[in-house]
């Protein structure tokens, strides 16, 4: 038996075309438009909500007896951050309000890392359905963001082509109702791994799928819906469920991050696997905040003797940014890419040379989600764990919990 896609929910951007900024943009801002999917005046936890509410819509009456895999790379975006992926808020009116489910992040692979886990289970049959989600909102915060790191382009990139170089956001919730079935719109994978000095991630986990997939980096979706983030992978993933033959979808994020998924009718190949060795560990370069400076020093000592099939960070709170990164009311580029929850997972990969898949759950640590560490094990997988417990600077470290 497969993991099927039984169902998708969408809500995305309608026009064929960027709209303005639903904000009045700053003096120094490159772009100036985006492809909102909600009504603009709606901001916050507000409109990570509205944005859900009309993709879960789509599949009709839903219970939650039904396990729900939430991703996001930035959760509503508040500016008070340490309280963006709080899921009893995000969640609110919805059947998994009082769940205490955490948020799968990791920068615009945090959907994909979200449907691993729920495949995982499926597959090891610890459940028999799911759904996962993966929302992201258009923010002022955000915006500003991506503008410090001077990935943002005036105008938007030609149809169906990569953006080598610069990209209009988006927004989108992405809801897939996966079961255990043989039809079409299997799923092999995901897969995931993370980039290395001296490995490269993206290359190594699309190895083992069929060469004669048609390959569909996410990239190709940002002149339609611009980049939406935490969702996109999911949302390209819906997009190929609708397609003929089998399609690869893959993901390099910014934050080091890899993963690639084969969606299709007959697959002709499934991942190989095999026992994990380690790269070349990186000393990483400054770093402002000094919880990941800790993480950092930490990391090579608590390396394990054998590399991990799985290494998962628990984050009780996302990480701020010190007062020093906030410079005329702006993050420093270096901060903006250090609070977003991923990149501690990531460091300590590349502290390790551990090329991997390398979760990031913020939330409560000691939810197990719907048994994930266990079923990994009971599948023979070796898990790694760590834990970052409390907010602010001063936060418990767990190595190997």
């Amino acid at each position: 038996m497969s993991v099927v896609i039984a169902g998708v929910g969408l809500a995305t951007a309608q026009e064929n075309s960027p709209a303005a900024l639903p904000w009045t943009p700053s003096k120094w801002n490159v772009s100036r438009i985006c492809y909102p999917a909600v009504d603009s005046s709606l901001t916050g936890a507000a409109r990570w909500r509205a944005l859900v509410k009309k993709a879960l819509a789509d599949l009709g009456p839903l219970t939650r007896s039904t396990p729900l895999f939430v991703g996001s790379c930035n959760g509503d975006a508040s500016r008070d951050w340490e309280q963006a992926f709080d899921t009893s808020v995000l969640l609110a009116d919805t059947p998994w309000a009082n769940e205490r489910l955490p948020v799968f992040s990791s920068s615009c692979a945090s959907g994909i890392h979200a449907l691993y886990a729920a495949t995982q289970l499926i597959s090891a049959g610890a459940i028999d359905e799911a759904l996962v989600l993966a929302a992201d909102i258009l923010s002022q915060s955000n915006h500003e963001n991506f503008e410090s790191l001077r990935v943002l382009a005036e105008r938007p990139s030609p149809p169906w082509q990569p953006a080598s170089q610069a990209f209009i956001l988006g927004e989108a919730a992405v809801v897939l109702k996966l079961v255990r079935a043989e039809e079409r719109n299997q799923l092999c994978g995901p897969e995931l791994g993370s980039d290395l000095v001296d490995h490269d991630g993206l290359a190594s986990v699309i190895e083992g799928f069929s060469a004669e997939a048609k390959s569909v980096p996410i990239e190709t979706l940002f002149s339609r819906f611009g980049h939406t983030l935490g969702a996109s992978g999911l949302l390209s993933i819906a997009l190929a469920a609708a397609s003929e033959g089998d399609v690869l979808v893959t993901c390099r994020a910014l934050n080091g991050a890899c993963a690639a998924t084969v969606v299709g009718n007959d697959l002709l190949a499934k991942p190989q696997t095999g026992k994990r060795k380690w790269h070349k560990a990186v000393t990483p370069g400054p770093l402002m905040n000094p919880v990941l400076k800790r993480v950092a020093s930490e990391a090579l000592e608590n390396r394990p003797t054998n590399p991990p099939d799985v290494f998962m960070l628990r984050m009780e709170k996302p990480l701020s940014p010190p007062a020093s990164a906030i410079i005329g009311g702006r993050l420093l580029p270096s901060a903006v890419l250090e609070i977003t929850p991923g990149f501690a997972s990531q460091l300590v990969a590349r502290c390790w040379g551990f090329g991997g898949p390398a979760l990031c759950l913020v939330g409560d640590v000691d939810q197990d989600v719907y048994g994930l560490r266990n079923a990994l094990e009971e599948s023979g997988m070796n898990v790694f764990q760590m834990n970052l417990r409390g907010s602010g600077d001063k936060r418990g470290v767990e190595w190997n919990f």
